[in-house]
């Protein structure tokens, strides 16, 4: 996903109310290696988690 759409989707359900926060949320979560930024094809980086196929699963059980 690039960071642009990730900060408009964050924006729209609260949960970042700045760029500035976002990034200090990407910034803590790339130091724990949960996510991954690679460049994309039209330049702009975009975000990567790394998962197991069970673990989306895993999280839904545990949310419902």
């Amino acid at each position: 996903m690039p960071v642009e759409n990730l900060y408009t989707t964050c924006r729209e359900r609260f949960l970042a109310s700045s760029q500035v926060t976002l990034n200090s949320h990407l910034i803590e979560f790339k130091d724990h290696e949960l996510v991954k930024t690679r460049g994309h094809s039209h330049g702009q980086d975009c975000l990567y988690i790394f998962l197991t196929a069970e673990a989306p699963e895993k999280l839904l059980l545990g949310i419902s």
